[in-house]
């Protein structure tokens, strides 16, 4: 975990804190790191929790998403918690996973657990990921796409990573930090439409050659029937 200490000290320094420390009464250390991670959106603290919040479930993992038509993209902002998905496009931030990076995701959670159980984030996040990272599958789309940086060398210990953290974990359903990013893409994902459009991206249009076959096919196709009509009305007229 020092190394993981090491560079959150070089990214704040010389730099003025945020307002999110000022607003904050910073517990432990691991609290201080925990707040420089937070999310840029927060929860409503006024919300008043409903059985309507509690009505959604977990998303298919990533090679799912992939096959329904869900793009993947790098979030650029500071904190890993923001995850978004708009336009058809899942955007995670950048997650370095090394050595250090299991043992200090644990703490952090295990200090969520412990003091902010109603109000868990990273909680949220480790869950979120565990879901979409399944299959060596699900790895190797989010390190082609850039979101995953892997120095741990097998790609099959990144899915074990978060695995392994979540086996210590609960989590609030009415309360869960990604619900409605969830939903979307649920939704998005039980989108006939939306898989139609995947297969044909992927199977049939994911190269040149294919797409210049298949403008071939459909012109040959047209020539084929209006040859037909032009055949049928000059036999009419005989």
């Amino acid at each position: 975990m020092e190394d993981g200490i090491h560079q959150l000290a070089k990214s704040i320094r010389k730099r003025e804190l945020p307002k999110k420390f000022k607003k904050r009464e910073i517990l432990h250390f691991v609290d201080f790191l925990r707040t420089h991670l937070l999310p840029k959106e927060l929860r409503d603290p006024n919300h008043v929790p409903s059985r309507d919040d509690a009505c959604w479930e977990f998303p298919p993992g990533v090679g799912d998403l992939h096959d329904a038509g869900v793009k993947f993209a790098v979030n650029k902002s500071d904190s890993m918690l923001d995850i978004e998905f708009k336009g058809g496009v899942l955007y995670i931030p950048k997650l370095e996973v090394e050595d250090h990076t299991e043992s200090i995701l644990l703490n952090l959670s295990a200090f969520e657990q412990c003091h902010y159980h109603s109000d868990s984030y990273v909680v949220d996040y480790v869950l979120l990921m565990d879901v979409l990272i399944t299959t060596l599958k699900d790895v190797n789309l989010l390190l082609s796409s850039g979101i995953i940086t892997n120095a741990l060398g097998n790609n099959d210990e990144v899915a074990h990573l978060f695995n392994t953290i979540c086996r210590e974990t609960n989590y609030e359903a009415h309360n869960f930090y990604y619900t409605r990013i969830c939903r979307q893409l649920v939704a998005h994902s039980k989108t006939r439409w939306n898989r139609w459009k995947a297969t044909l991206r992927h199977d049939y249009f994911n190269n040149p050659w294919t797409i210049i076959s298949v403008i071939a096919a459909i012109v040959l196709l047209i020539l084929t029937v209006v040859q037909t009509a032009c055949t049928v009305i000059a036999f009419r007229r005989l």
